[in-house]
């Protein structure tokens, strides 16, 4: 399983890949909206684990604009946000699972 790391935090970042190794799983781990593919078209990515805060843009307009374009791969989210409002506003957008930091 090949897995798509979007997570701005140095140690949380290093952490999750560390781990996903030990269970031999591959990743690739980026820290920024803008560096996020546009289609997952030929990229082999099973499964995207996602911040919802990013330096440069939500993970939330992130996941709405892979929807929008028909991507159907499972999305985690991983957010410090917890709320009722949150979690609909995550479900109405498409998220699969969520995980609290």
């Amino acid at each position: 399983m090949h897995l798509l790391i979007i997570e701005d935090d140095l140690d949380l970042g290093l952490a999750l890949q560390q781990a996903l190794k030990a269970e031999g799983l591959s990743s690739e781990w980026l820290r920024r909206v803008a560096d996020a593919p546009r289609t997952f078209n030929g990229l082999g990515f099973d499964c995207v684990l996602l911040d919802l805060s990013l330096p440069d843009g939500t993970g939330l307009d992130l996941l709405a604009r892979w929807r929008r374009a028909g991507i159907t791969v499972p999305i985690i989210v991983i957010t410090a946000r917890s709320t009722l409002e949150d979690r609909l506003t995550q479900t109405v957008c498409g998220v699969g699972y969520m995980l609290s930091q």
